[in-house]
């Protein structure tokens, strides 16, 4: 399990980091549950009343379009969206680059996809979202 930084809570600014808790692969959509913790300057583990660990749910759907270089979401009326693929797809698609393939084992591709979803979850806000 890899934890990764995240954004700062933008209520509190208290650093955050996130790591996959469960995956569920559907044909209508992608589902990877990902555990929140807050951290103190020092690295330590924030355990206090008010400051909770918690769970957010990121689904990826085709209904949501994304750049397909960067995974950017792409709105409607925006430029680039008439090149934009749904974004189940286009996390689907990081499994299907040799980079990933060239690692020779799924267990390992599959935790890098996480964590460049993770990532790419936490630049289009949905961190923040309650």
């Amino acid at each position: 399990m890899n934890i990764i930084d995240i954004s700062n809570c933008p209520e509190t600014g208290l650093a955050r980091k996130a790591w996959k808790h469960s995956f569920e692969d559907t044909n209508d959509y992608l589902k990877l549950t990902v555990r929140v913790a807050f951290f103190k300057e020092n690295g330590q583990k924030i355990r206090a009343n008010g400051v909770m660990e918690f769970e957010k749910e990121l689904y990826a759907r085709n209904t949501t379009k994304v750049n397909p270089a960067n995974g950017d979401i792409v709105i409607e009326g925006q430029e680039g969206y008439e090149d934009a693929i749904g974004e189940m797809d286009f996390i689907r698609s990081l499994n299907l680059n040799p980079t990933f393939i060239s690692i020779g084992n799924i267990a390992a591709i599959n935790e890098v996809i996480y964590d460049q979803y993770i990532i790419k979850s936490d630049a289009n806000g949905r961190f923040d979202e309650l």
